[in-house]
């Protein structure tokens, strides 16, 4: 294809700037490396149906071994969440995202940032923000009496 992209460079090939403007984001690239299927951008680890797909996490914790996700973001936000398990058709449904992590018994370990009581600057905050997990999970983390389904966490 003859001619230079915006950026200044030969175009390679005719699909170029379509190729360029819908590249995969995100979740859709964390859950096809933990599926081994693309789907569509915002999809925590289902197909373009919303079926949930079997993430490497679960089949690691199948095979009896342990398994874990420590973020630097909140662990509900797109590639921890992808990467640790989670199945969900939008990649905005943070609270629903959070719970399937900490309900699933998949994950043995689990850090990431997003404490609700804590603004950006880390001080104090004067409401509490439960964008990235829901308030009564968060409230039985915080208090200690956060049990899993299994019982076990």
């Amino acid at each position: 294809m003859p001619g230079t992209t915006s950026a200044g460079f030969e175009r390679g090939f005719a699909g170029y700037e379509w190729n360029r403007a819908t590249a995969p984001d995100s979740a859709n690239t964390m859950s096809a490396k933990m599926t081994g299927e693309k789907s569509y951008n915002n999809a925590i680890n289902v197909d373009g149906n919303g079926t949930a797909l079997l993430s490497l996490a679960e089949v690691v914790h199948q095979g009896g071994k342990a398994t874990g996700v420590v973020s630097t973001v909140q662990i509900s936000d797109a590639t921890p969440a992808a990467g640790g398990g989670a199945h969900n058709v939008s990649r905005a449904s943070h609270g629903e995202i959070a719970t399937e992590v900490f309900h699933s018994g998949v994950l043995d370990v689990i850090a990431g940032t997003g404490n609700p009581d804590v603004n950006d600057n880390g001080q104090p905050a004067t409401a509490a923000n439960y964008d990235w997990i829901g308030q009564d999970l968060w409230n039985s983390l915080k208090a200690g009496t956060y049990k899993s389904p299994d019982g076990l966490g």
